[in-house]
């Protein structure tokens, strides 16, 4: 009688660790959301660290583990590489590797500067460029693109957004510098 040995690997799918494969400072603290998609019944094993993590693959073909905080806690600063592998019924396995960029306090510190020539060109406002609105322009470092810049004058606050290169504005209402 014939027999068949089952040799396909399982369709493993690992999102972006933590949407960016990078942990800061403050999602070191929150648990680590490892997630991603499968053969519905497989096993999915989770190594960080030196520490295995398990779950299995939904009948909807998803699978999600959190990682304590305390775990990641132990994470050296830089790369740190995520093994996932799903294991199937028959024993056949898919695995992928994710690196984890882990970034120190000295490390992600928000830069903000402001570009001089934002005010007319010259860095220097008028008294009649003051009766017309004015945007002031800059570029950001270790800031999240959709993070928000805020600007305070006089007690009001001015607000834009860090876009993906990086540089945000924010326009000031006529008279805001005076």
């Amino acid at each position: 009688m014939p027999w068949t040995v089952a040799t396909t690997p399982p369709p493993l799918v690992v999102a972006p660790v933590s949407g960016d494969n990078a942990l800061n400072v403050g999602e070191l603290a929150e648990p680590l959301v490892v997630s991603g998609s499968g053969q519905n019944g497989d096993v999915v094993t989770v190594q960080l660290n030196d520490q295995l993590y398990s779950t299995t693959v939904g009948v909807n073909g998803q699978w999600t583990l959190q990682i304590a905080p305390e775990a990641l806690a132990a994470l050296p600063p830089g790369s740190n590489l995520v093994t996932v592998t799903e294991t199937s019924a028959n024993g056949n396995q898919s695995s992928q590797v994710v690196d984890l960029n882990v970034a120190t306090a000295s490390d992600v510190q928000p830069v903000l500067t402001i570009d001089s020539s934002t005010f007319a060109g010259d860095g220097i406002v008028t008294a009649a460029e003051q009766l017309q609105p004015i945007t002031v322009r800059g570029s950001s470092t270790n800031v999240e693109p959709g993070q928000q810049v805020i600007i305070s004058l006089n007690g009001i606050e001015y607000s834009g957004v860090v876009e993906a290169s990086g540089n945000w504005s924010i326009i000031l209402p006529a008279g805001a510098l005076g």
